[in-house]
């Protein structure tokens, strides 16, 4: 339950206080109106002028502050509590009043997560029990058989209240979880819709000058410069492929972390990267899309200001390999696991898309992309690759 809704719960706990007094009051003066009953102790006038003097105190005290479950709960035990001592004072099971407790029954099931609300449901059961079982009231005595019916109904409608409101609340908290993630899917999937259009657009606009770009470093690729600039123009090249949907889903590859490792390093030099290799592992998938996987995970943790990065692997079952990509950067933060990887949700200034496409990419060949925090710090993520028989 959010803060609003906590704030909301209060403001109803503080109307049925106000309620009740309001209502005991008026009983009090009919009682002595119409049948002499003198049902207006002292104690009993002082305790409703000191309830009075605490609400209007409360009211003063929450007003510039935020409500969480604690004053919720706090609310509802010095009610509770309190319409306990009423009834002991003024009548006992007789009074009208008796079943109030149901009241905070209903309110605390909304308000509070479901095994909460039983613990509270028990609490005003027992003080019901406590007035009905209550000494001699000045009233003429009810019946024992009387008294267990009266205690036996409010415990059943307690229940029945507690078990309907609460299953209601998490059904309806479920289905607005689940009316949001849709709503969020649908949005991505419509920004998605258009950033594939531009990126289609984009990549028949680069395409012709990066080839020719291309042809022209070829011919002087004996230079060292030239190389390095190649290689960027051709990892250019395997993007706009992939942007055109030719992400080579149905090839096998070799991995080679070293490799693919100190290719990314020439271009971020100040991250140290300790790499195991493995030789000789065969995996579905295209050599640019997983090495494309590997370096957006890099380019993760140096966008979270990491300064050493360990690259390991090993098998994972029969048929599967796992790279472990451990950061000691700034890890995740707040945000949960398992949002990492969604489009345009990035704490690093970015579009966020990198790990999506790459994540796309490796389900496409029967692989994954997990990124998960690390311990004491930083992040690791996991790339699972489908192994060839």
């Amino acid at each position: 339950m959010t803060g609003s809704n906590h704030d909301l719960a209060l403001r109803w706990l503080v109307r049925t206080r106000r309620s009740w007094i309001a209502i005991q009051v008026v009983l009090l003066l009919l009682a002595e109106a119409g049948t002499g009953l003198h049902l207006h102790p002292p104690a009993l006038v002082a305790f409703l002028a000191a309830l009075v003097v605490l609400d209007v105190g409360e009211t003063l005290w929450t007003r510039a502050r935020e409500v969480g479950e604690a004053a919720v709960v706090r609310h509802s035990v010095v009610d509770l509590v309190a319409l306990t001592v009423v009834l002991l004072l003024s009548g006992g099971a007789h009074n009208p009043l008796a079943a109030t407790g149901l009241i905070y029954v209903a309110l605390l099931a909304v308000a509070l997560p479901a095994r909460r609300a039983w613990v509270a449901t028990a609490g005003a059961v027992a003080l019901q029990a406590v007035v009905v079982f209550a000494p001699d009231s000045g009233l003429e005595p009810l019946s024992g058989a009387h008294l267990l019916g009266h205690l036996a109904t409010f415990v059943l409608a307690a229940v029945a209240i507690t078990w309907v409101v609460t299953r209601l609340s998490t059904e309806l908290r479920e289905r607005r979880e689940q009316e949001a993630v849709e709503e969020r899917q649908r949005a991505t999937t419509e920004r998605l819709a258009a950033l594939g259009t531009l990126a289609a657009g984009v990549a028949h606009e680069l395409g012709t000058p990066l080839g020719t770009l291309q042809l022209l470093l070829e011919e002087r690729a004996d230079e060292p410069e030239t190389a390095a600039m190649l290689r960027q123009v051709e990892r250019c090249g395997a993007l706009l492929d992939r942007l055109r949907g030719r992400g080579g889903t149905g090839e096998h590859c070799a991995v080679d972390l070293v490799g693919w490792v100190e290719e990314w390093r020439r271009s971020a030099p100040e991250v140290a990267v300790d790499v195991e290799a493995c030789p000789g592992m065969e995996v579905r998938g295209g050599e640019d899309g997983w090495r494309g996987a590997l370096w957006v995970t890099l380019d993760n943790a140096r966008r979270a200001g990491a300064t050493h990065v360990r690259v390991t692997a090993g098998a994972a079952g029969d048929d599967e390999l796992e790279v472990r990509i451990q950061d000691d950067g700034h890890g995740l933060g707040d945000e949960p696991p398992e949002r990492a990887g969604e489009p345009f949700r990035s704490g690093w200034g970015s579009t966020g898309l990198g790990l999506f496409v790459a994540r796309g990419f490796a389900e496409s060949v029967g692989g994954s992309v997990q990124l998960v925090p690390s311990e004491p710090r930083g992040a690791t993520a996991i790339l699972r690759m489908r192994r060839v028989a």
